[in-house]
C-alpha cells in the first residue's frame, strides 16, 4: 500500500507562491480528458455531463469538505472537489485536478485545498498573515506575526487531525506551501502531518527589525535546536530513540545552560515573557514527568541537580525548585521510584 499511494501525484504549490492572495478570475477551463460533472463531491455519484478539453466552467467558490483519491492511467491523483457551472447553467461537482483557471494563478489549488480542509475564514486569516509578514519592520511587529503564525499553525492541525479517516490514504507534502516560514514533516505513521517552524527564516525576519528584543526569541529557539534550525520534538535536552519517542538528557548539563539562557532573556526582552515562560515548562517537564526515561547516569543527573539548587536560576520560582528538590531525592532511589536512568548503557 505504501508503495501504491508514493506515486500519487499532488500538483504541489511552490512555497514561494504560498502568500498570495484570492484569485479575482473565476472563470475556468477543463484541462483533462473524461471529465465528470456530478451532482455530489463523490465519483460514485451521478454524472451530470462528460465535460471536453477546453470547456469554460463558471467556478461557484464552494468546495467539499474533503479530497478524493483517484487513479487516472498509471497514475493516482489527490483532489479536492469544487462547485461550477456550465455555460447553458448546469451546476454540479468536479476534481479541481480536471480544470484550471482561465487566468493563470498558481496558488489556485492550493486555495482550494486551504478551503476544504480548514475553510474561507481560516484561509482568509492566513493571507492576512502573510501580508503582515512582508513589511515587518520593528520588533513589536515581529513578535505579534510570530505569534498569530503559530496560532494559525496550531488551529491548523489540530483541526486536521480531528478529521475522520478516510477508506484512502492521503498524503499532505502541499502543506509545505502553507506558511512560510514552516516546514513541513510528517512521521512513517500515516495521518500525522505537522509543520515546523524554520528559525532560520525568522532570524533573517528579525535582523531587519529596529530593536534586538526579537533577535533574542530567535536565539533562544535557535540554541534549542541547534542542529539544522527546525524546530522538532527533539530539542537539545532530549536523546531521540526513534521517530517520536525520546528519552530526557538530564545530566548533560543542558536543561542548566537553558536555564541561564532565559535568565538573560528575561533581562534583556521583557515582553517575551510568555514565550519565555512556555520554554522554561518545557524544561521542567522534562526534569519532572512521572513517565520521563532518562539517557544519563544518576551520579550525572544528580550532579546537574545539585547545581541548579546551590546556585538557582532566577526563573525559577520557589515552588518549582521545591519540586526539584523533591524530584532529586527519587533519582538517589531511581528503581524503587519506577524511573528507568542510564539507557546508553543499554539497561
Amino acid at each position: 500500500m505504501g508503495h501504491y499511494l508514493s506515486k500519487i501525484f499532488l500538483l504541489i504549490s511552490v512555497p514561494w507562491l504560498a502568500c498570495t492572495g484570492n484569485n479575482t478570475d473565476n472563470q475556468l477551463v477543463v484541462r483533462k480528458q473524461n471529465a465528470i460533472l456530478r451532482t455530489e463531491p463523490d465519483e460514485k455519484s451521478k454524472e451530470v455531463k462528460k465535460l471536453e478539453l477546453g470547456d469554460k466552467l463558471l467556478d461557484l467558490s464552494q468546495t467539499a469538505t474533503h479530497e478524493s483519491v483517484l487513479r487516472n492511467g498509471e497514475e493516482l491523483y489527490q483532489s479536492p472537489w469544487i462547485k461550477v457551472s456550465t455555460p447553458d447553467q448546469e451546476t454540479g461537482w468536479i476534481l479541481a485536478w480536471a480544470v484550471k483557471p482561465l487566468k493563470e494563478n498558481r496558488a489556485w489549488l492550493l486555495e482550494k485545498r486551504m478551503e476544504t480542509y480548514w475553510g474561507k475564514s481560516l484561509y482568509e486569516q492566513r493571507n492576512q498573515w502573510c501580508a503582515s509578514l512582508s513589511n515587518l519592520k520593528t520588533a513589536e511587529e515581529w513578535l505579534s506575526t510570530w505569534r498569530q503564525a503559530i496560532h494559525l499553525r496550531d488551529t491548523m492541525m489540530e483541526l486536521l487531525a480531528r478529521r475522520p479517516k478516510q477508506e484512502k490514504q492521503l498524503t499532505y507534502q502541499w502543506i509545505d506551501g502553507v506558511l512560510p516560514g514552516f516546514v513541513y514533516q510528517q512521521a512513517q505513521e500515516a495521518g500525522t502531518p505537522n509543520l515546523y517552524a524554520d528559525f532560520r527564516f525568522w532570524q533573517d525576519k528579525a535582523l531587519t527589525t529596529n530593536n534586538k528584543q526579537d533577535d533574542v526569541l530567535v536565539e533562544l529557539y535557535l540554541s534549542m535546536y541547534p542542529v539544522d534550525s527546525i524546530e522538532s520534538a527533539f530539542p537539545v535536552w532530549t536523546f531521540p530513540l526513534d521517530e517520536q519517542e525520546f528519552a530526557s538528557q538530564l545530566g548533560q548539563g543542558r536543561h542548566l545552560v537553558m536555564l541561564q539562557k532565559l535568565d538573560l532573556a528575561i533581562r534583556e526582552a521583557p515582553v517575551l515573557t510568555k514565550e519565555i515562560q512556555e520554554i522554561k515548562n518545557m524544561i521542567l517537564e522534562d526534569i519532572l514527568d512521572r513517565n520521563r526515561q532518562y539517557w544519563q547516569s544518576v551520579s550525572l543527573i544528580i550532579r546537574e541537580l545539585d547545581a541548579m539548587l546551590i546556585t538557582p536560576p532566577a526563573i525559577l520560582t520557589a515552588a518549582e525548585l521545591d519540586a526539584l528538590r523533591i524530584r532529586r531525592a527519587m533519582f538517589i532511589q531511581a528503581a524503587e521510584n519506577g524511573i528507568r536512568v542510564d539507557m546508553r548503557s543499554g539497561y
